[in-house]
């Protein structure tokens, strides 16, 4: 059907607005949508850390997303440990792992801060007798 002259053809929304202020908006709305779903945490980290009586161990960390949460898993050449009390808010990486010394269960509290591709630790057993830190780097 021809157009009259009283007749105009819709104005196009993207031809009416500059391409910049398009590209803002769209911008602007993906921000608001938050954080992608994964988490950041999630996946595998390795590094090297003092063991209970002082040497130096390689260790791995696992962390998996669970029920919109974390679990995770330390992996030493003793065997494996499931993490307690896993927590990640903002930057911050918080863990339990309990581990056997000298014929009793000791409890070693984690906490790290997350800047990229690196997990920083502080660690401190359950009576405040043990102290380190250690650094983990994103393995895959």
């Amino acid at each position: 059907m021809p157009m009259t002259g009283n007749q105009a053809s819709p104005p196009s929304v993207f031809r009416a607005l500059p391409f910049r202020a398009i590209f803002l908006s769209l911008l602007a709305i993906a921000c608001l949508a938050g954080p992608p779903a994964g988490n950041p945490v999630a996946g595998r980290w390795t590094g090297r850390s003092p063991d209970p009586i002082g040497r130096t161990e390689d260790i791995e960390l696992r962390f998996t997303i669970v029920n919109s949460g974390l679990a995770g898993i330390l992996h030493t050449a003793d065997g494996e440990i499931a993490l307690a009390k896993v927590r990640f808010e903002g930057r911050e990486l918080t863990f339990d792992a309990t581990r056997e010394l000298r014929g009793r269960n000791v409890v070693y509290h984690y906490d790290g801060t997350l800047a990229r591709d690196t997990l920083d630790f502080t660690v401190q057993n359950d009576d405040g007798s043990s102290f380190f830190r250690f650094t983990a780097r994103r393995a895959d």
